[in-house]
């Protein structure tokens, strides 16, 4: 007979690369909170495997038929679902589930599933949006997606932002040298790889440090970058500590899906301001000016004006803001939007 406990399906940051990013990161601190709060009572399937391209619709498929089973001993199911498993099996897994008399809760993880949706089919974008609407609450990360899909007809949807549950927070009081960069992410040209070497070429008096799995790039690569040193992987537990360490966080991302990324969550916590590009779902959390820089995407002299130009007052200014604004991204606050739904008695408002 099912015991009240939660099913988490997620994925998890592992020893391959390419298992470490955003969407993983997350579904960790989703199983850390749970644990930590033991409300209700949880355990954690990891859905893939295999981390190779398309490995992962292998994965989903195996999963797809032990599905009925799995779920047998638990009243509730909690699915952090990427983009990719939203438009393969995600969908039937709603169905199933919801047909064995369990509630539901399905996280979109990212902030573009909604924008990639519109660019599908009618019969494929109704098909998804039909499963989505069966769900006891749909989880959404941007203000843009929770709008979308509330004027879907999907009966309930809550902003979920990108969360993170830290053991400690880095003090406010260091304050490094504004001359020290430091860039955090996958080591791409998506992530502006070659905008930071044109930056770096115009800065002659700052330094940067760059951590992340490589995916283009190699180690030496990077070392032609002037004053630029690359250090490889970074435990995602230490990059709040490691990112007070710089004056800013450079991330020129090219990336025009982006959602609200971890690292600049982190950079929050860390009070490190980041510099980055308006793209994406970017500019509904850095307040140009007051917690970090906005600049046009691509652009190459507005970071380096502003560096160079900077004074003493905007950087004590742009610090204090980044470091106030991590109130809103406390995972302790935003998760228990889950305990809201899965036990309202309780937890409700």
């Amino acid at each position: 007979m099912p015991d009240g406990r939660l099913l988490i399906m997620g994925n998890l940051p592992g020893p391959d690369p390419r298992s470490v990013g955003g969407t993983t990161l997350l579904s960790r601190q989703i199983r850390d909170f749970f644990l930590e709060t033991g409300d209700p009572p949880s355990d954690f399937l990891q859905i893939r495997r295999h981390w190779k391209p398309k490995f992962q619709l292998l994965d989903y498929a195996a999963l797809s038929f032990r599905f009925p089973r799995l779920i047998r001993p638990y009243e509730r199911l909690l699915i952090h679902a990427s983009t990719d498993l939203t438009f393969t099996t995600g969908p039937l897994w709603i169905r199933a589930a919801k047909k064995a008399g369990k509630t539901v809760l399905y996280h979109l993880a990212g902030g573009s599933i909604h924008r990639l949706l519109d660019q599908k089919p009618r019969f494929f974008k109704n098909y998804v949006l039909d499963a989505l609407r069966r769900t006891d609450a749909l989880f959404t990360e941007t203000f843009e997606m929770t709008e979308y899909f509330r004027n879907q007809g999907i009966p309930r949807v809550i902003r979920m932002p990108n969360s993170r549950l830290l053991r400690e927070r880095p003090s406010a009081e260091r304050i490094p040298s504004p001359h020290k960069l430091v860039f955090i992410s996958r080591v791409s040209k998506k992530k502006g790889v070659e905008q930071l070497r044109r930056i770096m070429e115009a800065l002659p008096r700052h330094t940067l440090d760059i951590y992340g799995p490589l995916d283009g790039y190699t180690s030496e690569t990077l070392q032609t970058i002037p004053r630029t040193r690359y250090k490889g992987l970074l435990a995602p537990e230490r990059v709040p500590a490691v990112l007070a360490e710089y004056g800013f966080l450079l991330l020129p991302t090219m990336h025009d899906t982006e959602g609200y990324p971890g690292v600049i969550i982190e950079a929050f916590a860390a009070g490190t301001p980041p510099l980055t590009y308006r793209t994406g779902s970017i500019p509904e959390i850095i307040h140009d000016g007051i917690n970090g820089r906005l600049f046009e995407k691509g652009d190459i002299d507005g970071p380096v004006e502003f560096l160079k130009h900077l004074d003493a007052e905007t950087y004590r200014r742009l610090r204090k803001g980044a470091y106030q604004a991590f109130d809103a991204f406390d995972a302790r606050k935003n998760f228990r939007r889950y305990l809201e739904v899965l036990n309202p008695e309780k937890y409700g408002k």
